[in-house]
């Protein structure tokens, strides 16, 4: 099941599903690949943090690549101060392919 997500100036969401599992509910920051969702987790009921990459972006294989292993490479790691990462998303919505990494939700100031 997925949804259309509105376009990336939108602050907020009506409920989408990523990868039949992730409720996002509202964006959180945004840069210049890639934007942070906070999304429920529906099967484990939890907050996470989703990392969606700029649909522009995953429209280039070298950059979605490049994208999946940063993924990879940081989910293999375990350090009380790396942020752990969940699980790796791939798939179309609204006919445009979308590459999401769903991470552990750290809550806190933004430290810019």
């Amino acid at each position: 099941m997925s949804a259309t997500l509105p376009g990336a100036n939108s602050a907020s969401l009506p409920p989408a599903i990523l990868g039949q599992r992730y409720r996002l509910e509202r964006r959180l920051a945004q840069g210049g690949m890639a934007e942070v969702w906070l999304a429920t987790d529906l099967s484990l009921t939890r907050q996470v943090a989703v990392k969606l990459l700029k649909p522009t972006l995953a429209a280039d294989p070298v950059l979605a690549e490049r994208f999946r292993r940063e993924a990879i490479a940081v989910a293999q790691l375990s350090h009380p101060n790396i942020v752990a990462v969940y699980d790796a998303i791939e798939e179309k919505i609204g006919g445009e392919r979308r590459q999401a990494v769903v991470m552990q939700l750290i809550n806190g100031k933004s430290l810019r």
